[in-house]
């Protein structure tokens, strides 16, 4: 909760709010000048965010000091979500991060079997669509039916899966784990974006299989990669392939 101090600041830049007062601004329009009614509300919407954003019990709620900001408040429904992309890299980006906590909670079975699993997603992969399996020359070779116990292509779901897992415990602050490989996949295995659309969707359920990752969570699942993908086709653009 927020503690009494902190609401009667925020229950009188309301009250002022209401009144309809001006507010007089120091910054572009010069000292001593009068705002327009939205750029008073703007104002005041900014002296609301600092006044939050200065209160040592609102730091503690949100637990990321300066990167998630939310407004908890009774007398409004709104809630103000922000996140920074990692050290200032290409855009921001709205990010709910409950999504990442409810994979992450089905994450530990899939961790604490990297080998297993990983065969099954990319076993399984190839098998559901062919074309995937001759983007890795080395599985060209593998019969369908000799997918599931191949060492190699559980050694390399296992890769797979554990930079899945590094970027999910980066909760979208995932730049210096994204670059290098959005890098290699363009210029080295030149991997088309939609590769990342279906692993998704068998990861999704193979999690639902052996980890109890439920409806919610699997829609959780297409949302974080959906953030995770739309970043690697910014990387892609900047290093010229289409994808």
């Amino acid at each position: 909760m927020l503690t009494k101090h902190l609401k009667v600041q925020l229950t009188l830049l309301d009250r002022e709010k209401g009144r309809g007062g001006a507010t007089v601004t120091h910054g572009d329009r010069g000292k001593g000048m009068r705002l327009t009614g939205r750029e008073r509300e703007r104002e005041r919407e900014r002296e609301r965010e600092n006044v939050l954003a200065g209160s040592e019990e609102w730091q503690w709620m949100t637990g990321i000091k300066g990167e998630v900001w939310e407004q908890i408040n009774k007398s409004s429904s709104r809630t103000l979500k922000r996140h920074t992309f990692d050290q200032g890299n290409q855009h921001h980006f709205l990010q709910n991060m409950a999504d990442y906590d409810l994979v992450l909670k089905c994450w530990g079975p899939v961790e604490a079997d990297y080998t297993a699993h990983g065969g099954e997603v990319l076993s399984r992969l190839f098998k559901e669509h062919p074309d995937t399996q001759r983007l890795f020359p080395k599985f060209v070779g593998i019969a369908a039916g000799d997918l599931a116990g191949n060492a190699a292509v559980a050694a390399h779901g296992a890769t797979v899966l554990k930079k899945l897992g590094d970027l999910l415990k980066a909760k979208g602050s995932h730049a210096d784990i994204l670059k290098p490989l959005a890098t290699t996949h363009a210029n080295n295995h030149k991997i088309p974006l939609n590769n990342f659309k279906l692993i998704t969707e068998v990861i999704a359920k193979v999690m639902c299989e052996k980890a109890g990752l439920d409806a919610v969570g699997q829609d959780a699942l297409r949302k974080v990669m959906g953030v995770v993908i739309n970043d690697i086709d910014a990387f892609y653009k900047e290093l010229g392939y289409a994808g």
